[in-house]
């Protein structure tokens, strides 16, 4: 089963400015995502393979869903269903997010020698979750879902995904993050509504989450 979306293989040191350039390039044709090195296409592939619904239908689906009220309806429950939440102090050192790590070797800490750029044959951002198929699996919400989010999250902050690695992690490009506190908070909370792991397994706090969007020109989320 070969990609069924055009893609680019390029250096991984030049994959970010590449990628940024090819959204200027495509706009209103397609979305460029950097993908990760070329050995996460077979797993891309065979993932395609076990999801039978189609990519419009996800599409259609996504838009009679309340992404605020899933949100909300998560958040209330955290204590029970995440066995408690981390809310942590302020921290003093903090720093917004503003590098990425798509074209990256995280091991080695490195670049990667080649980064695959797939160019989504959509103009709207918030629906490569769907081309991919991504998610329904452990805490990862179904495709629909990340659809809705993504389209929640574009129209309230301009952020962009721009990498969709592994099909597991997620960044994005962030025009507009918030750039008071409570409004950062807000928004850690809806991110670990729906990525618990980037709290839980990651930064450990709601507003360490919250330091790192307030003013932060990229996101990273992450499922176990």
């Amino acid at each position: 089963m070969d990609m069924p979306y055009q893609i680019e293989t390029v250096n991984g040191k030049d994959a970010v400015d590449i990628c940024k350039q090819m959204r200027e390039e495509g706009e209103g044709v397609f979305i460029p995502v950097m993908l990760g090195p070329p050995s996460v296409l077979e797993g891309i592939m065979r993932d395609f393979a076990t999801c039978d619904e189609s990519v419009e239908s996800i599409i259609e689906r996504a838009k009679d869903i309340d992404i605020q009220a899933i949100l909300n309806e998560r958040i209330q429950s955290a204590e029970s269903e995440y066995e408690g939440v981390e809310l942590g102090a302020w921290p003093d050192d903090a720093q917004p997010d503003n590098w990425l790590m798509g074209n990256l070797d995280i091991v080695k800490r490195c670049y990667l020698d080649s980064v695959v750029i797939c160019k989504v044959p959509t103009p709207n951002c918030w629906e490569v979750p769907a081309y991919f198929k991504l998610g329904d699996w452990n805490e990862s919400p179904a495709p629909a879902v990340h659809v809705a989010a993504q389209r929640y999250w574009f129209e309230r902050y301009d952020a962009r995904i721009i990498t969709l690695r592994d099909l597991d992690t997620l960044e994005f490009t962030v025009g507009r993050p918030p750039v008071e506190r409570d409004a950062a908070i807000e928004l850690a909370w809806q991110q670990f509504a729906l990525c618990p792991d980037v709290v839980n397994q990651g930064v450990g706090s709601i507003h360490s989450l919250a330091a790192s969007l307030k003013s932060g020109s990229t996101w990273y989320l992450w499922w176990d």
